[in-house]
């Protein structure tokens, strides 16, 4: 073998009698032949041969073992996203909230995470944890009117406790308050430019923040559950009302 070189997708160890080309096609590149592949390049490198097309036979190769590499996690992933879609089909409130928030710890690997909903009680921006997952609900502090955090998600921002914005991230007492309890985002549900849910989560388990690439999914997953969790929540108010005219039937039948 005197050269290797792509050529019509195929890569190509030529030169002599024993010439022999590999098909580089995306289905064909399975974890065995991609790993010998690389032993293969190392070993041709290495013996100074001339590789036309070097970096494409390189992208191919590496491009193949990233995939394999994190298919898992990128198929995690995409399963996180279609089980938000399919959240639309559960319509307790309670029950899609808690099933929420364990699929993203589980996807994302986090120590901590709650999911906030807006507090009855309270005046507006105030909102209190109804589902949780590393920790009890009890142990949640609430996000409470008046605070720049509520105030920031109320306009439909993401926070970072720790932003390397200095703009952006959370000051003073509010800041170190959130830290000691183990919440380093939060990420409004926005259905309707409301803000109808909160999901925060801690950090990894082993104590990594989220990547860019995690918020940026945790953000995609807020939207699609903004739209299950308003129609759950809608779904209660109209089993409560159907509950009450039911009780005011019956309460008039008993005094005819």
């Amino acid at each position: 073998i005197r050269f290797v070189e792509v050529r019509q997708g195929r890569l190509c160890f030529g030169g002599g009698p024993g010439e022999f080309a590999i098909p580089l096609a995306a289905d064909f590149l399975g974890s065995d032949f991609l790993l010998g592949l690389a032993v293969l390049i190392e070993h041709v490198q290495h013996l100074d041969l001339p590789m036309r097309g070097a970096g494409n036979v390189v992208d191919v190769v590496q491009g193949g073992l990233d995939r394999l590499y994190y298919r898992e996690k990128y198929d995690y992933r995409r399963a996180l996203l279609s089980f938000t879609r399919d959240l639309n089909t559960d319509l307790v409130l309670s029950r899609l909230s808690q099933r929420l928030v364990d699929r993203i710890a589980e996807t994302l690997g986090i120590d901590r995470i709650a999911l906030f909903l807006p507090d009855p009680r309270a005046e507006s921006g105030q909102f209190l944890a109804c589902a949780a997952g590393g920790l009890t609900i009890d142990a949640v502090r609430p996000i409470v009117t008046g605070s720049t955090l509520a105030a920031r998600l109320m306009d439909g921002q993401t926070v970072g406790v720790d932003d390397p914005v200095p703009s952006r991230r959370l000051t003073g007492d509010e800041r170190s308050v959130w830290r000691e309890s183990g919440f380093f985002s939060f990420v409004p549900c926005v259905s309707n430019d409301l803000t109808i849910a909160v999901i925060g989560v801690g950090r990894r388990a082993h104590g990594e923040p989220l990547s860019s690439e995690d918020m940026s999914l945790l953000t995609a997953v807020a939207g699609q559950a903004a739209t299950a969790i308003e129609n759950a929540r809608l779904y209660s108010q109209l089993q409560d009302k159907a509950n009450e005219i039911e009780v005011v039937t019956l309460d008039g039948g008993k005094h005819r």
